[in-house]
């Protein structure tokens, strides 16, 4: 999985997707809000960033689960179709 290609570059920027690693850690901090807001408002904005990135991440997750889940079945069934198929050929010949 890729960065976002949008964050600032900042070790705590708000953008950054989890578990991918982050760039340096200054003291300078995330420069994707907006300092007009005030602290509480940028910390209610990050929280819910962050919030939005987790559960995309874990939607991928699941996604991933139901692709492995379908392909399996999707070969069970193929191998099947083989094996009738084979049978098939024998009860003909």
């Amino acid at each position: 999985m890729k960065n976002n290609p949008y964050a600032c570059g900042d070790g705590g920027c708000v953008l950054l997707v989890p578990g991918v690693p982050v760039g340096m850690h200054t003291n300078a901090g995330c420069r994707c809000i907006p300092l007009k807001m005030s602290a509480n408002e940028r910390h209610r904005l990050r929280k819910g960033i962050r919030w939005l990135a987790e559960r995309l991440s874990k939607t991928e997750s699941l996604l991933d689960e139901v692709h492995t889940i379908v392909l399996d079945h999707l070969s069970a069934s193929y191998g099947d179709w083989l094996s009738r198929m084979d049978e098939q050929d024998d009860s003909i010949n």
